[in-house]
């Protein structure tokens, strides 16, 4: 939203998290002091933090919330489509990495919360994620294509480590402008995103050996 269209009180809202979201990012939920957010929110009264968040716990909550992309995924993939299961893992997968990448602060503030709090901030939030991340994996299976012993919830885990990796593994090392520690390897989604995502539909293991 157009922070212009905002009242008072959800402006004072953004300014709040914009700061406390820059400070986590930098120092750690840990490291940062709600007098920090307070100075860097525009040098607001500290009391007048509480007018709109409970606790600095509550700011964290908030960020993670609104900060989250998948909205956007859930959009994307509403809209994608395929001949079978496995064409629509290879459509989605391209716009994902996309929203992903525009949203690189959201996965700090994971990192925080995994490192911080055990990941116990996300887990409060995933029962508004689940249903839709679940429904997409139903959509994937009904076209057929893919292993019937296969329950929807095991493909959207497997799904989130594929897709979680990949896109780490790119960030660091793998796009094209990273410098990498052995010569003459590859960068960039042309030369990898196809064999990868062979491996993870189809095995990585030779055909006719034992499983």
């Amino acid at each position: 939203m157009d922070s212009t269209s905002l009242n008072r009180g959800e402006q004072t809202r953004k300014l709040i998290l914009d700061a406390a979201e820059r400070l986590f990012l930098t120092n750690g939920f840990n490291g940062t002091s709600m007098r920090q957010i307070a100075r860097e929110a525009g040098n607001l009264a500290v009391g007048g933090i509480y007018n709109h968040f409970a606790s600095k716990e509550a700011i964290f909550e908030a960020l993670l919330e609104v900060r989250a992309p998948y909205q956007e995924i859930f959009q994307t993939l509403e809209i994608l489509d395929g001949k079978d299961g496995p064409e629509l893992i290879r459509n989605v997968v391209p716009y994902i990495k996309t929203v992903i990448m525009n949203n690189a602060t959201f996965f700090g503030l994971l990192m925080i919360d995994v490192r911080e709090f055990d990941g116990n901030t996300m887990r409060s939030l995933l029962g508004a994620i689940i249903p839709n991340a679940l429904q997409f994996a139903h959509r994937v299976q009904a076209l057929g294509g893919l292993r019937e012993s296969i329950s929807e919830i095991m493909l959207v885990r497997a799904l989130v480590i594929f897709l979680s990796g990949y896109i780490l593994t790119d960030m660091i090392a793998f796009s094209a402008g990273r410098v990498l520690p052995v010569a003459d390897v590859p960068t960039g989604d042309e030369f990898w995103q196809k064999p990868i995502l062979d491996m993870f539909l189809y095995g990585i293991a030779a055909e006719g050996s034992d499983r």
